[in-house]
């Protein structure tokens, strides 16, 4: 089962987010329901229960975060993704260590890329540079508030051509 650990976001901040998915042919837009802040893609995995038993023991205190603006990440092949960034928050760090140590501790290997906190709004398909050049200078003053965060949330997720199917395998609350 493919896996990943998140934080969801409250309605009103996915209808903020949704705001900025159009104005950019050539892009699948994310649906506002599959909004959420990865903290740890896990990729395939066999044993769901290690891992749902792991997480039970991450403590962390609730905090708020704050997002602003958005961009773009290249891809290999030429596509990507645009996104909206997330600033730095000591609580979103902490609880990405917290995690990361606990899975490893528990032999399960997180994904090794750096952490880069931000919203996957869409993927880019074929758009050309100079048109996303423009819709991140329309939307670079973006920013919005997220309410304190108390959980996060251990998601599976089916690809399909239309885009990822993501459900909720299990909730954790921070301390």
């Amino acid at each position: 089962m493919r896996l990943f650990i998140a934080l969801e976001l409250p309605e009103e901040v996915r209808e903020r987010l949704g705001e900025l998915c159009r104005g950019l042919a050539g892009v699948r837009w994310s649906s506002q329901d599959q909004f959420h802040l990865t903290l740890h893609f896990l990729g395939e995995q066999e044993n769901v229960e290690e891992i749902e038993t792991a997480l039970e023991n991450v403590s962390a205190e609730p905090f708020s975060l704050s997002l602003k603006g958005v961009g773009r990440f290249v891809a290999e092949r030429g596509n990507g993704a645009i996104w909206a960034g997330v600033e730095n928050s000591s609580g979103l760090s902490d609880l990405h260590s917290r995690i990361g140590k606990t899975l490893r501790n528990a032999g399960i290997i997180p994904d090794r890329r750096p952490f880069s906190p931000h919203i996957t709004l869409g993927r880019i398909q074929n758009a050309t540079d100079s048109r996303i050049h423009e819709y991140l200078d329309q939307f670079q003053e973006f920013q919005t508030t997220v309410p304190e965060r108390r959980e996060f949330t251990l998601f599976s997720s089916r690809l399909r051509p239309e885009g990822p199917i993501h459900n909720i395998i299990q909730q954790y609350e921070f301390t």
